[in-house]
């Protein structure tokens, strides 16, 4: 069973980092999920977490995790803008500290006020 599946993986018909790109990307296109659902998912379905990091690294740029940000806060919030979450609770999700700031911003500038998410 071993050899079956090491030559599966030579032959790149089996790759766990591959499997977690593209189940990531499209995950974030249909789903409202934080960085950190994304990662116990791929770890339920057997990817190691060296693997589901990089993969996710790999798939979300600033922009397309301002979109999951902005997704799933609308999906979370009350009121379905979330610029009143918390940031600690954005952070325990896994949004990185760069995405909160330009949220911030937009929300500043949206609502035309100062201070933080």
């Amino acid at each position: 069973m071993n050899s079956a599946l090491d030559t599966l993986a030579e032959a790149g018909i089996l790759d766990d980092s591959r499997y977690a790109r593209l189940w990531i990307e499209g995950r974030i296109k249909h789903k409202a999920v934080s960085p950190r659902q994304l990662l116990a998912s791929l770890y339920g379905k057997g990817i190691c977490r060296a693997v589901a990091t990089a993969a996710l690294k790999e798939t979300l740029d600033s922009d397309s995790e301002l979109a999951l940000l902005r997704n799933f806060m609308a999906k979370s919030s009350p009121e379905g803008r979330g610029c009143g979450n918390s940031r600690e609770r954005l952070r325990f999700e896994g949004f990185s500290a760069e995405v909160l700031e330009r949220l911030d911003d937009d929300c500043n500038q949206e609502y035309g006020r100062s201070g933080g998410v």
